[in-house]
């Protein structure tokens, strides 16, 4: 995440409307120890709890949160379809996720959902204080790098997702070293087809030819 600086040299929230916190999770225990986090703040102000998709949908309808602190794992869903729903609904409020899950997959689905930024659980209270008056400011916390590094991720997903079951095994002929008419013989297909499905692969795969869509397919753990 990237660090925003929010020293103006006067304390926050002097003489500034505060901030109005939803926080949207499955953990009693957790919610309630944000709660009494937040509550030290002077410049922010938590409207409401939620632990469910249900409950978090009534108190923006309530309470109109600037910002949504939201995990991932609740009660009736995931933290995905939440954001998106309440990004849906109000375009002005700002998502930042704030979770135990960690890795690439989950912060392009926080990234996809419209989310502003990701907090691990881990992290210092002060990260997410500052991370939390920086979204409402309209920051958004990846940075260029982490964007693109996610990005890259959705086109090799899309990849996986995007090859049929007869390309998966054209592809894996291919790297068994078979040549375009032996792939034709051993599926019982012509081989302009067999040419046909090579094409949509490295198309697929960002290749230029059968070489660079096999090595592609390779790193993508497609084939071994």
């Amino acid at each position: 995440m990237s660090q925003v600086n929010m020293t103006n040299g006067s304390s926050p929230g002097a003489g500034k409307r505060r901030v109005r916190v939803l926080i949207v999770e499955n953990h009693l225990l957790v919610s309630e120890a944000l709660s009494a986090m937040l509550a030290d703040q002077p410049d922010i102000h938590v409207v409401g709890t939620a632990s469910s998709r249900a409950e978090a949908m009534a108190r923006l309808n309530a309470f109109s949160p600037d910002v949504a602190l939201i995990d991932f794992h609740l009660a009736d869903g995931t933290g995905v379809a939440v954001a998106e729903t309440l990004r849906t609904l109000s375009q002005n409020i700002r998502i930042l996720f704030v979770s135990r899950s960690d890795g690439e997959a989950v912060r392009l689905q926080a990234l996809e959902a419209g989310a502003s930024g990701f907090v691990h659980k881990s992290r210092a209270a002060t990260e997410l204080v500052s991370a939390i008056r920086a979204v409402a400011k309209g920051y958004v916390l990846f940075t260029p790098e982490e964007v693109a590094s996610l990005l890259s991720l959705r086109r090799e997903l899309t990849a996986l997702e995007a090859l049929t079951d007869r390309e998966m095994e054209v592809l894996r002929l291919l790297r068994d070293g078979r040549s375009s008419h032996d792939i034709a013989q051993d599926l019982g297909i012509a081989y302009a087809t067999v040419r046909v499905y090579i094409r949509a692969i490295e198309h697929k795969l960002g290749a230029h030819d059968k070489l660079g869509a096999l090595a592609r397919a390779r790193e993508l753990g497609l084939v071994d």
